[in-house]
């Protein structure tokens, strides 16, 4: 595996108790920057329409879930999410909802859309990847 000097990647340090929390909660709920649409905050997609804003969609294993906003996020790491545009299969030009940048503690993460954020604690012995949408154990 890479290291994170050859990724590139800020070291963040973030009290073990923190980190033990944030992830005893992955357990139960997954994280994802969507669109969704204002009058019907129910109605999210990746792809950005009008009429949409773009945040942070917390999922539960029984399949239901919600917006959360950034105020509301409470845990170590925060999540920023935002567009970027995209061209479709068919060559139509859009936008997308993807994580722009991962807050933990007093120290912001941006991706420059070359390298995954990463997020590490290093009692795991794998890291926790944020890839543009989704946070997932590796």
């Amino acid at each position: 595996g890479a290291t994170a000097a050859e990724l590139h990647a800020p070291i963040v340090s973030v009290s073990k108790s923190s980190m033990d929390s944030y992830i005893s909660s992955l357990t139960d709920v997954s994280y994802s920057c969507v669109a969704y649409n204002i009058a019907d905050p129910r109605n999210i997609s990746q792809i950005y329409r009008s009429g949409d804003a773009v945040g942070l969609y917390e999922s539960n294993r029984y399949g239901s879930g919600a917006i959360v906003p950034y105020s509301s996020q409470d845990g170590p790491i925060k999540f920023v999410c935002g567009t970027m545009p995209v061209q479709f299969s068919n060559g139509s030009k859009g936008y997308e909802a993807y994580t722009t940048a991962v807050n933990v503690g007093n120290t912001t993460v941006r991706e420059n859309l070359n390298n995954s954020i990463v997020v590490y604690k290093t009692a795991r012995k794998r890291p926790l990847l944020c890839r543009g949408r989704f946070l997932y154990s590796a």
